[in-house]
């Protein structure tokens, strides 16, 4: 139900500390497209009889606070990463993706993992951030959780965005029924 998408989030470390009478920390002001997603903790996965054997058990989660973009990666967006000089010696790389229907500002669907990364570093690289991923020689990737750049959100942020706050099997409750 909690499907992953092409969406990106930007990782900044941020920490809160509670000492004595302190004034509470403002929210950060998010870098253009994104939204700030208080952290908190959430019951992860489905409960009961609903979902797969992949959402079970579900369990605890607890998470800092994090930025996630407002909207999914366009196509029009996507082709410019595609296109762009960089990514000519990726080329091998970067696999076909699905274009849905012709309208450009659709959300880039069906993407390999690795082309997703590939993505998220060269975001970073154009903005001058720390790249989150490291492609290895032995065709393994490694995340530097300590980089600033963008990165793919979790599976718990990406769930625990959707969820909005509820505690039903999707944002909105738990009647299936009303998805078209």
């Amino acid at each position: 139900k909690w499907a992953i998408m092409s969406t990106l989030v930007i990782s900044l470390g941020l920490a809160c500390k509670k000492t004595g009478e302190e004034t509470p920390t403002p929210k950060p002001t998010p870098p253009a497209g994104f939204v700030y997603i208080e952290g908190g903790t959430f019951q992860m996965g489905a409960a009961g009889m609903s979902g797969t054997a992949e959402e079970k058990p579900q369990h605890e989660v607890s998470l800092s606070p994090f930025f996630m973009s407002a909207k999914e990666l366009t196509r029009d967006s996507f082709a410019v990463f595609l296109s762009s000089p960089e990514n000519r010696s990726a080329e091998k790389s970067i696999t076909r993706y699905k274009i849905g229907n012709t309208n450009s500002e659709n959300p880039i669907v069906e993407i390999a993992c690795p082309t997703a990364l590939l993505y998220c570093n060269w975001r970073s690289n154009r903005e001058n951030l720390d790249t989150a991923y490291v492609f290895n020689l032995d065709k393994t990737i490694t995340y530097k959780k300590e980089a600033k750049g963008y990165r793919l959100p979790t599976e718990a942020e990406w769930e625990y965005a959707c969820r909005a706050g509820s505690t039903g099997d999707f944002s909105f409750g738990s009647d299936g029924a009303s998805i078209g």
